[in-house]
């Protein structure tokens, strides 16, 4: 008799766990590129008086940006960049689907499944480190990009806090419940 509660038996990673790799480089890619500006933007309008920028300044600030973008490009969208952190990838990969990572790659899935369950505490920690400053020595007299400002900064807040809740989650559901044979 089928448990409708049950999960599913978890599938296996095969091998060859190049389109795995490739999939969870690309979750980050996205994550990073919905989560970085609007938290760089907010940061800046709070803090930086941008309308006091010269044209230089916007221009520079916009290089900036563009060689960030490529940076995180290079390092998780080309096959070079994914190489050197292919094995934590392939482990966050397992965790975040609760497979099976094969022999020889359950060990390093468990540990990260524990670094992740820790980040229900650190992830909204290290916001409120990071963006409470901001906030609290913000120029509130400068309505028209404060506002602005700390919008976008709680935007990406909410978004990186999403994804800490949602890796914690798949971590405790790991340690919870590895997959695979039993470990020692």
């Amino acid at each position: 008799m089928n448990d409708p509660g049950a999960f599913a038996s978890p599938e296996l990673i095969g091998d060859d766990a190049t389109a795995e790799i490739r999939d969870q480089a690309r979750h980050e890619l996205r994550h990073l590129a919905l989560t970085a500006p609007p938290l760089v933007v907010g940061v800046a309008l709070l803090r930086l008086e941008p309308a006091q920028w010269s044209a230089g300044g916007w221009g520079t600030a916009g290089a900036f940006s563009a060689m960030l973008a490529l940076v995180a490009w290079a390092l998780l969208g080309t096959e070079r960049g994914r190489r050197p952190q292919s094995r934590r990838l392939l482990a966050e990969y397992a965790v975040r689907r609760h497979a099976d990572p094969g022999p020889g790659r359950r060990q390093a899935a468990d540990r990260r499944a524990a670094d992740m369950a820790r980040m229900r505490i650190l992830g909204p920690l290290f916001l409120l480190v990071l963006l409470a400053p901001h906030l609290a020595l913000a120029a509130w007299e400068d309505l028209a990009t404060t506002i602005p400002g700390a919008a976008c900064a709680l935007v990406a807040a909410l978004l990186l806090l999403a994804e800490s809740c949602r890796e914690a989650r798949a971590g405790r559901h790991w340690l919870a419940d590895p997959p695979g044979p039993p470990r020692d």
